[in-house]
């Protein structure tokens, strides 16, 4: 992130450790790979505390939280790329 100015770096930072978390859980569930208190720590971790057996809107939670993170890194990218321009 060094050629991106510094003012971009917390938002970008944040939307990735979102995404990290939503990685981890997707892990734990498709391959069994369970560290720091398994799925439902995860899940607690990115918000969901109903699942199971609220899979679906676990699943409506993950989707928003992946789709505002992705928003959030393409914005801050949007917003750099025009204070160069």
């Amino acid at each position: 992130m060094a050629s991106i100015p510094a003012r971009h770096h917390a938002s970008i930072d944040k939307a990735v450790q979102s995404l990290r978390r939503v990685r981890q859980v997707r892990n734990i569930i498709q391959h069994g790979i369970a560290t720091d208190g398994g799925l439902s720590a995860k899940l607690r971790q990115i918000g969901i505390h109903d699942a199971p057996p609220n899979w679906e809107g676990a699943w409506n939670a993950i989707r928003a939280q992946t789709a505002d993170a992705l928003s959030a890194i393409r914005n801050e990218l949007r917003s750099a790329l025009d204070d160069g321009a």
